[in-house]
């Protein structure tokens, strides 16, 4: 599952395991990180009850990259992408063009390291 709000973790009071301080469902296994929060819950119960509280903030569940779930969206959506890069070298347009049908969304990119 990937959740993409994790600037304030008081929100998923609930949902984290209780190593960070958070209670209620026992998620075993999770990644907090920039993007998101990546969730593996016990049961389908769980997930039905985090869904209902967090389902707007669900971008996926299962093992859906960041790139298809972006991909996903903008084909949905109607919508271009384009990228200007400097201190990621490319790594973003690289994600993004690693995704089987890109080319109907992305629109290319520049690298302008200095």
């Amino acid at each position: 599952m990937m959740v993409g709000l994790c600037e304030d973790p008081v929100e998923f009071e609930g949902f984290l395991v209780r190593t960070i301080g958070l209670k209620d469902l026992e998620g075993y296994r999770f990644r907090r990180w920039a993007g998101g929060v990546d969730f593996f819950l016990r049961s389908e119960e769980e997930l039905k009850l985090f869904m209902e509280k967090y389902g707007d903030f669900v971008y996926a569940l299962g093992k859906e990259s960041m790139e298809e779930v972006v991909g996903r969206l903008l084909r949905e959506k109607g919508l271009k992408l384009a990228t200007a890069e400097s201190c990621t070298g490319g790594l973003l347009s690289a994600r993004i063009v690693n995704v089987a049908g890109s080319s109907h969304y992305f629109v290319g990119g520049f690298v302008v390291y200095a």
